[in-house]
């Protein structure tokens, strides 16, 4: 007979892994939807397809655990919408014009029309030279031109609200003129970051709602690294704002003695 605990665990699983999942199939979609809108992904210039707008837009607040969705192109451009904070729904959307910099918006989710369609981006801030396809998240994808989603490696994310520990799923759009399957038709990456505050939270929610008094962690697999823990005051990670290095940190080097044995 299957106990009461081992019913718990297989509900947290169960929960964590559709959560997860729907964070998979929204960063797919994304990607079809550079398909549709940006062919061949030629170079956008200034100008970005309202099909991908309304996608972000619309897309990342179905995903709570998710801090950013985004697209980063062959040509080195980035189109991204940025949850300002955990559990919220304001968005800063950033876009990358010739490498040059960034031009920001912020507004609340409740303000997506046409209107502001014709007013996004006025506001333009310098930053230094950007491109897309340099960043570890695009060449992982480049990396392995899959027809699925997958979760690569923790790291920090620099945004304009700060450092944040995350993992991105990641889903290398491809050329299908081009035959697929091969690192030269990757056109664009769909992106989606997981915050693992917000992950963390939500394991220690559900694992307090199903499976009292129980330690539940997640690792990655390839890494060792903690991604989330049922244990209160657990650290993830750490990054020095001055110098902008960060430490993602192992399983084996938890304060937890429990999780430390396990791993």
């Amino acid at each position: 007979a299957v106990s009461y605990r081992e019913l718990g665990f297989l509900a947290v699983e169960s929960k964590v892994a559709g959560t997860l999942g729907q964070v998979a199939t929204m960063t797919k979609l994304l990607g079809m939807q550079a398909t549709t809108a940006t062919p061949g992904g030629v170079s956008l210039g200034s100008v970005y397809p309202v099909e991908l707008r309304q996608q972000l837009f619309l897309g990342l607040p179905l995903m709570p655990i998710a801090q950013d969705y985004y697209l980063g192109f062959r040509t080195g451009e980035l189109l991204m919408a940025h949850r300002t904070a955990p559990s919220s729904d304001s968005f800063i959307w950033e876009f990358s014009n010739n490498f040059t910099g960034y031009r920001i918006a912020g507004f609340p989710a409740a303000s997506w029309g046409d209107d502001w369609l014709a007013t996004a981006g006025n506001m333009t801030i310098s930053a230094a030279r950007y491109n897309a396809t340099v960043r570890s998240w695009y060449t992982a994808a480049v990396r392995n031109p899959s027809p699925d989603v997958f979760f690569g490696p923790a790291y920090f994310a620099l945004n304009p609200t700060g450092a944040t520990l995350v993992v991105p799923a990641l889903y290398a759009v491809q050329d299908d003129a081009g035959g697929g399957g091969s690192a030269s038709t990757v056109t664009a990456v769909a992106a989606t970051n997981v915050l693992l505050q917000s992950l963390d939270d939500f394991l220690k929610a559900t694992t307090a709602r199903l499976l009292p008094d129980t330690v539940i962690f997640l690792v990655e697999r390839t890494s060792g690294a903690l991604l989330a823990s049922s244990l209160p005051g657990q650290s993830l990670g750490s990054a020095d704002p001055v110098t902008g290095t960060a430490q993602v940190l192992l399983a084996l080097e938890a304060s937890s003695e429990v999780i430390r044995e396990i791993a």
